[in-house]
């Protein structure tokens, strides 16, 4: 069975590091949150974003600052996750023949900046708490950093550009996660970016794939585990009047997301000096006081 957590999603206990990557919630409006762990990236504020590194592992995300939603097309994203297999009983599972991977897909097309955070406030104040974006709650961060305690945006006279830079770097953020799904298919382009699992290659895409898998089969007795076998059923009656395929065939199933399905990504944002120095050039800092990286568990939530 999945792991269910008596959270809802706005619940500061998943800025923490969870057992699993795939979880169900006690809110009626989420069906799964599933934690795409290779999509793991870190920016430099005004900086080349940067890649975190990522071991194969079944735990959740590392510990975050902070979390935050946004609504995403379940259209975008339900090319990303594919497998190939001959039976979608999956009786014999998981000993059957799959092949498990993603989709040349550019799907990451997310306004993170104007995400709203839902736990881990930088500013807790009553008026903030339901209306707050990733780059206010990041400036705040840094407000609170510099004075030790003062986290209001506007003793900053540049408080527009920061903002702005912020908002600038949701472009980059989002062409280097695609570009990471991207490179990961041109490696394995010539098996249509599937491989068996495990393989030597230890492809991470590969393992997020199986555990997404693994987390629907889990479920297969709720609604939402009826209608992802429902779907895959209708793949196969599609590729049977299309292409033809039929018998012992192997046909590539997509994992199509639905209404309500939450796909978890995490993003941290390097301050321009570095994490752990002070704001300001060097003979000129604004006090003494470092500035920290600030890490978001952000949950796009599929409409």
């Amino acid at each position: 069975m999945a792991t269910y957590l008596n959270y809802n999603i706005n619940d500061n206990n998943l800025q923490f590091q969870r057992s699993t990557n795939f979880y169900k919630l006690n809110d009626p409006s989420i069906n799964f949150v599933f934690e795409f762990l290779p999509m793991n990236i870190s920016t430099n504020i005004r900086v080349v974003p940067i890649f975190q590194t990522f071991e194969e592992t079944n735990l959740g995300f590392i510990d975050v600052s902070a979390t935050a939603i946004i609504d995403v097309s379940a259209n975008n994203f339900s090319k990303l996750f594919k497998f190939k297999s001959n039976d979608i009983t999956f009786d014999d599972y998981p000993n059957q023949d799959i092949t498990y991977g993603v989709g040349n897909v550019s799907c990451f097309d997310v306004s993170f900046s104007r995400a709203t955070v839902i736990s881990g406030w930088a500013n807790q104040a009553t008026q903030y708490l339901s209306n707050t974006s990733i780059a206010a709650d990041y400036i705040r961060n840094i407000a609170k950093e510099i004075t030790g305690g003062l986290a209001l945006a506007d003793i900053f006279s540049n408080q527009t550009e920061i903002v702005d830079g912020i908002v600038n770097l949701d472009a980059s953020l989002n062409q280097n996660l695609n570009q990471k799904i991207r490179t990961n298919y041109a490696t394995y382009s010539y098996v249509d970016g599937m491989l068996t699992y495990p393989d030597n290659s230890n492809n991470l895409y590969t393992t997020s794939c199986k555990q997404l898998l693994d987390g629907l089969l889990s479920s297969v007795t709720t609604t939402r585990g009826q209608d992802f076998l429902k779907d895959l059923k209708q793949q196969s009656y599609d590729n049977l009047i299309n292409e033809g395929l039929i018998g012992d065939n192997e046909t590539t199933y997509y994992i199509n997301f639905m209404p309500g399905d939450v796909l978890a990504v995490r993003i941290a944002y390097i301050p321009k000096n570095g994490d752990g120095v002070p704001a300001g050039n060097p003979g000129n800092y604004l006090g003494v006081n470092p500035l920290h990286t600030r890490s978001y568990k952000v949950f796009l939530k599929m409409t």
